[in-house]
């Protein structure tokens, strides 16, 4: 062809054009110096030019990357959150391309007063608890119920804080519905010990046959992207599986997710994603 009796010149221009289309990131240069084989130097130029040509082979190269780029996200993220800040930063700066990181993270106050339920179950675990009784009262739903019990059953679990809608010092995390912007207190916050550090988690059992489901997804997705030092951030629906009620839950902190969740137009999609992506325990 064409391309094998071009100069060198030809292929060193259009080798720079190809290593513009794989980024510009030196891409095709590492693959070119692999050997000090100058004849190989040039035989590679021209692969690289070959596979940038090529868009399939591009799509091929972009679904991988950006899948590898999650799964090292994921992976590391937390360890990064307890790094000193010098390395803290580099690892925010490297996901920033990817996804926007939030320069604040939720910090809970170190006193808060919380109303107690005189019908409620007593807890011991909670986070705060009456001084004189060592315990706090609270009246939960079937779901809730559901939810927390797992949650203390799990490996690490340490504690738990019921996030009342409205509290001057609760979560808040706003939700665009209807075009408004509207507020949403998910119910609970769990700590967990992993590895000796202390992690949050932010669950929201939530009702699949109200309309605001795909809003308040869409919420939690952008505030996991928002904040590195979440661990989970669940949205989590009681379903029937086998005529046995079971907790699914949709975790907004993978990456891949929550850019569906972001992406999807309707609440159908959303059924969609727990169908594939849901975790039952």
């Amino acid at each position: 062809s064409n391309l094998f009796t071009t100069t060198d010149s030809d292929i060193e221009r259009q080798f720079n054009l190809a290593e513009s289309k794989l980024g510009s990131e030196g891409i095709g240069n590492k693959y070119v110096n692999r050997d000090a084989d100058l004849f190989n130097h040039t035989q590679r130029k021209i692969d690289v030019i070959l596979f940038a040509s090529n868009n399939n082979e591009l799509e091929r190269m972009q679904q991988f990357s950006k899948e590898r780029f999650y799964f090292l996200k994921d992976t590391y993220r937390l360890t990064f959150a307890h790094m000193e800040e010098k390395w803290r930063k580099r690892y925010e700066n490297i996901v920033a391309d990817g996804d926007p990181v939030s320069q604040k993270s939720f910090h809970l106050p170190d006193y808060i007063s919380i109303p107690s339920s005189e019908d409620g179950a007593s807890f011991s675990d909670h986070l705060f608890v009456d001084e004189a009784t060592g315990a706090a009262t609270f009246k939960l739903t079937s779901w809730e119920d559901k939810t927390l019990k797992e949650e203390q059953q799990r490996k690490g679990f340490v504690t738990w804080l019921r996030n009342p809608a409205r509290s001057s010092w609760a979560l808040c995390i706003p939700y665009v519905m209807n075009n408004e912007n509207k507020p949403m207190y998910p119910d609970f916050i769990i700590v967990r010990k992993v590895n000796d550090k202390y992690v949050l988690d932010i669950l929201e059992p939530h009702n699949s046959s109200l309309k605001d489901n795909l809003p308040k997804a869409k919420g939690l997705a952008e505030y996991a992207q928002r904040e590195p030092k979440i661990g989970r951030v669940q949205l989590i629906r009681l379903v029937s599986v086998h005529g046995v009620d079971k907790l699914v839950r949709l975790d907004l902190n993978s990456s891949l997710v929550r850019e569906n969740v972001i992406q999807a137009h309707t609440e159908s999609e959303l059924d969609h994603m727990f169908d594939i992506y849901g975790i039952v325990e």
